[in-house]
């Protein structure tokens, strides 16, 4: 596979587990299942731990989410939803703090809304990184 970048890999084993969060060095990862129909639960989860992390004013922060070949498409794609739909929130909510708007409403070819788009998702990444389950990987 020469030339063609590969992605990287965390060994989650070597990290330091506290519930569903593990931390590398100076990252934390919440670690989420997509296989399982906990879709608002993991909202919940995500919006917690990120909103953790602007209280810290830290961006090292990860949502990992895995499959495993048992899991039924529409519950990846339903947690999966749920996940974005946390960082969503975030993002409205401090667009209407900051500008009194809405932030799908921001029009990202305006410089000035650009500008506001830019500033509400500053230092709060949507850091998600979907992946087979270890399980797999090992196999």
């Amino acid at each position: 596979m020469s030339g063609i970048p590969q992605p990287k890999h965390f060994d989650l084993s070597s990290g330091t587990k506290n519930g569903d969060v593990v931390t590398l060095g100076r990252t934390e990862i919440l670690t989420i299942d997509l296989g399982e129909n906990a879709g608002i639960i993991n909202q919940k989860k995500v919006n917690d731990f990120v909103r953790s992390h602007i209280k810290r004013l830290s961006s090292d922060y990860v949502v990992s989410a895995s499959i495993d070949d048992e899991d039924t498409y529409k519950d990846y794609l339903l947690n999966l939803v749920y996940i974005h739909n946390a960082f969503t929130k975030i993002y409205q909510e401090r667009a209407q703090e900051m500008f009194g708007k809405n932030f799908y409403d921001l029009d990202k070819k305006n410089k000035e809304e650009k500008e506001q788009y830019d500033a509400v998702r500053k230092g709060i990444p949507r850091a998600i990184s979907v992946a087979e389950s270890p399980k797999l990987i090992s196999n």
